[in-house]
């Protein structure tokens, strides 16, 4: 009985929780009570969603079987002329002369692929460079009373093979708000005829990648120049991949001249399946004895002109090049430069130096044709001289090489290594 009194408190507390719960507990349980409310007196409101859901799904289901369609669009990829001509003709219609970003480059074509500086802040074009709006917004104009959106996007492309994936593939989308197609190819025809009206004067030239190899156009000029820097004869590839495996603890000292580039996938541009007839295929080298025997078979490559170093006649062609008969009025004066000509040509060795460095000899003596003639025989000395000291300096780096390719062997024959497993 006497601990009665104390319990007495403890009841009043948990009396006083309970009550302060119910407080804190009453205004969502009467928000809950108000909603429930207004749900149970306006039914309607759950009835009319599912109808508006119903409704949407049927005009979508509509949509897509009645195919409602007042639009036609085109695509155009980067490294097909087609894009050119795109580019061109949208340049033309100064779509974006509202641009305010843009790339910066070096005049460098009579082509026009700017908006010119003038369109930007009204003053004149000084035509050194040319500034290439960025497009990334769609843009909206009206070309012969019809609707035309352009807009452009960045992808990589995922089907092209290891070969041709050279970075990001740029396309142009073309939307025209009509569904009459032959409004597209007068579009196209008219583009076409922009791009060749101010190519005229000039050659064009398809720069293919290899990603765009697949597309050169029919019956055009397929040019690759220094093609053996383009990847190295299979020889050397198994020279070093059995460098590599016999146990070298290194890669082979000499730099690996690899790329993007397949022997295989050039091949299949030139006579493969998917390879055009009508096509010239040209290419350039000073070093064909690093092509690839594949490659410059009969079939391939029908026909080599080798460009031998500089004759005595090709020296005085050069020399009366560099001091044209055709600037001096007197004739004794051309018949001097003649004479200078051959006296040129006689002092220099047959089959020795290349046009390329007679003309650098040349230009050092651009106005004064006699104190060329004079100084050649001093300038042959010198290049022979720079020749030694060079082959000199290549044979001591292959010596070297040598040196330790064969310290590599014997390490290797000491103390094997497993091959690497790829």
């Amino acid at each position: 009985m006497n601990n009665l009194p104390n319990s007495y408190p403890k009841t009043n507390v948990q009396s006083e929780n309970v009550i302060n719960s119910v407080k804190l507990a009453w205004p969502a349980v009467g928000l809950f009570s108000v909603f429930a409310t207004l749900f149970k007196s306006n039914s309607y409101l759950f009835d009319s969603v599912k109808l508006l859901l119903l409704g949407r799904r049927f005009t979508q289901w509509l949509l897509e079987r009645i195919n409602l369609q007042y639009w036609i669009t085109s695509q155009f990829n980067e490294g097909d002329p087609a894009y050119e001509w795109i580019i061109h003709f949208l340049t033309y219609q100064k779509l974006w002369r509202q641009s305010l970003s843009s790339r910066v480059f070096a005049t460098n074509s009579k082509r026009k692929w700017s908006i010119g500086s003038s369109e930007f802040n009204g003053t004149t074009a000084k035509g050194s460079a040319e500034y290439v709006p960025t497009y990334e917004s769609p843009q909206l104009f009206r070309w012969n009373g019809y609707w035309v959106e352009i807009r452009r996007s960045n992808q990589n492309s995922k089907l092209s093979p290891p070969q041709f994936s050279v970075g990001n593939n740029k396309t142009i989308f073309v939307t025209l708000y009509t569904t009459d197609f032959s409004v597209l190819s007068d579009l196209v025809e008219e583009a076409r005829q922009r791009y060749i009206e101010v190519s005229k004067p000039d050659v064009i030239v398809y720069t293919a990648d290899m990603q765009a190899a697949s597309s050169i156009p029919k019956h055009s000029i397929f040019l690759i120049e220094d093609i053996d820097c383009a990847f190295p004869s299979r020889e050397e590839t198994d020279y070093d991949t059995a460098s590599f495996f016999a146990g070298f603890p290194i890669s082979p000292s000499h730099p690996s001249r690899r790329s993007a580039v397949s022997l295989s996938g050039l091949l299949n541009v030139i006579d493969g399946i998917g390879s055009e007839e009508g096509k010239l295929f040209f290419a350039t080298t000073n070093y064909i004895d690093r092509l690839d025997p594949a490659l410059i078979r009969r079939g391939r490559i029908d026909k080599k002109l080798q460009y031998s170093l500089a004759t005595r006649e090709q020296t005085a062609a050069i020399f009366l090049q560099f001091y044209p008969e055709s600037q001096s009025q007197n004739m004794s004066e051309k018949s001097e430069l003649t004479t200078m000509s051959e006296k040129f040509a006689s002092c220099l060795p047959i089959d020795e130096f290349s046009t390329a460095d007679l003309q650098g000899y040349l230009l050092s003596w651009k106005t004064q044709p006699s104190q060329a003639v004079a100084g050649v025989l001093d300038w042959v000395k010198l290049e022979r001289a720079e020749r030694r000291k060079r082959k000199e300096r290549e044979e001591a780096e292959r010596e070297k090489t040598r040196r330790k390719c064969k310290s590599l062997k014997l390490n290797a024959s000491i103390h094997p290594q497993r091959p690497v497993s790829l």
